[in-house]
């Protein structure tokens, strides 16, 4: 029976170093160990372990794999290229793959790549388990959902993705055991939290068409049972202690019926935990009884991807927001005594300055009472990427595809100006105080963690990042390519 190998790949360069349990790894893991024994599985998290080089090799020594399979983003493709070029020196006769959203979108790319021999897009565990089977059984070229290689003659050979979707009220529980919790304390997904936790997907999928996301998962709506998602939650909190969970749904929300059913069921259970979604609600589909009924559950966090104020392009990006309603559920949401947070993307395909200020003033006079500001990035594969107009394998470069520095902009304005407004709409933001004591209000921790949070850890990450970003834009670079239809659009 074949050793298999998973490594979450690490970003070599990033301005952000929030990170979460690879929930990824830890299903494929848990779904192959229905079928074969748990120590012929290994996990590696290179974002949690110092000197992944000698932790890797030391690994493939030791645990001698027939498989190594990485799951990887796109901001970490540096780091994957440079672990399969050292997993091919310390276990040559390893197989090996790549997975992840990286993998969804650079397939030319990976593949050109000499240590590396198979891809696969889209869901992993069916899939994955049959690239296994096929592997054991010496079948090299098998037709499988989503897996990409090269053949004889150095063509790319792909099956389309996604055919085969596991049944989620099928699906066991992550391999909760095969990491550490502590791991992943600091650096989270939430900006607000802190101490042990657990990342949650209660569904997969999301019918929305927004034409910047990924297609790593199909456009149909899959969700767990009620009493499936609070099983998993009562045993994180009996088995580990786990008592903060983040949901990173597409959408948690869009089955409102059954929101409330979780909701109701943790309550039902008398569950003394905390719900953070950093990700994971879609703010017009929310309501006052739900956010109270939520609050009740144990919500403390809620993000609402607001992303542009402009109408013209909520409609051209297809998110198609009801802003007014979003912003009536910020103001229930803050009354309620949960932290609001807001996630906005300034620079989108042909954005002029008065929509940059649209987004800017809309969260000024919201009752956030935090935010992020990100600057577009398009995607390969995205119709955000096709309608930028330009060779999105260019975003492939590390510093490009983080959204604190890259020079690329697709809107009307430079990079440079761009920056400014991103900049701007920060300062402005959190130079209130009345948002600042709304915020320490409501702030679910002690007085010294939010002084930690927002002076010591928030205000060195605002002044690296702002000094990398001056440094990164003053450096010579190529010249950038024109954009297509970069002209301003009629108002």
């Amino acid at each position: 029976m074949a050793k298999i190998l998973l490594i979450k790949t690490t970003k070599t360069y990033a301005s952000d170093k929030a990170l979460s349990p690879p929930l990824g790894l830890l299903y494929l893991s848990a779904y192959l160990r229905q079928q074969r024994s748990a120590d012929q599985i290994r996990i590696i998290d290179l974002r949690t372990v110092r000197h992944g080089q000698q932790v890797l090799a030391q690994t493939c020594r030791d645990f001698a794999p027939d498989i190594i399979a990485f799951s990887s983003m796109t901001i970490e493709s540096t780091c994957l290229h440079e672990m399969a070029r050292w997993c091919r020196q310390h276990a040559p006769g390893a197989i090996i793959i790549v997975g992840g959203p990286h993998a969804a979108s650079f397939q030319q790319q990976i593949l050109a790549d000499p240590n590396i021999d198979y891809l696969l897009a889209g869901e992993g565990e069916i899939p994955f388990l049959q690239f296994v089977n096929a592997m054991e059984a010496n079948q090299r070229t098998p037709a499988i959902s989503g897996l990409s290689y090269k053949d004889a003659n150095g063509a790319v050979v792909s099956s389309p993705a996604n055919r085969d979707l596991v049944d989620l009220a099928t699906l066991p529980m992550p391999a909760w055991d095969m990491i550490d919790f502590d791991d992943y304390t600091d650096a989270r997904m939430s900006p607000i939290s802190q101490g042990r936790y657990a990342a949650l997907f209660t569904s997969r999928g999301c019918p929305y068409r927004c034409t910047y996301c990924h297609n790593i998962f199909p456009k149909r709506y899959r969700a767990m049972t009620p009493p499936q998602v609070v099983n998993e939650i009562e045993y994180l909190v009996n088995r580990y202690q786990i008592r903060e969970f983040e949901i990173y749904d597409d959408s948690f929300n869009l089955n409102y019926q059954r929101a409330m059913a979780i909701c109701d069921e943790i309550i039902r259970r008398g569950l003394k935990i905390r719900l953070l979604f950093p990700n994971g609600v879609r703010g017009d589909l929310l309501d006052e009884a739900l956010i109270k009924r939520l609050r009740q559950a144990g919500t403390i966090f809620l993000a609402m991807a607001v992303e542009s104020a402009s109408p013209r392009i909520q409609k051209e990006i297809k998110k198609n927001n009801d802003l007014e309603k979003i912003r009536h559920n910020i103001t229930v949401a803050a009354r309620e005594g949960i932290f609001t947070w807001g996630a906005f993307m300034m620079g989108f395909v042909r954005e002029t300055r008065r929509e940059l200020w649209q987004t800017a003033r809309y969260a000024i006079t919201s009752d956030l009472h935090g935010a992020h500001f990100f600057i577009v990035i398009p995607q390969a594969n995205t119709e955000l990427g096709r309608q930028a107009g330009l060779d999105v394998s260019q975003y492939a470069d590390i510093k490009a595809t983080d959204y604190w520095t890259t020079k690329n902009t697709l809107a009307c304005v430079s990079h440079w100006e761009l920056w400014l407004w991103q900049m701007l709409a920060f300062f402005l933001f959190y130079a209130n105080p009345v948002r600042i004591y709304r915020a320490i209000r409501v702030f679910p921790y002690p007085a010294r963690v939010f002084c930690h949070r927002v002076f010591r850890r928030g205000g060195v990450f605002v002044w690296l990042t702002f000094f990398r970003n001056l440094m990164y834009r003053l450096h010579r670079q190529k010249k950038r390519p024109a954009l297509a239809g970069r002209q301003a659009p009629a108002l």
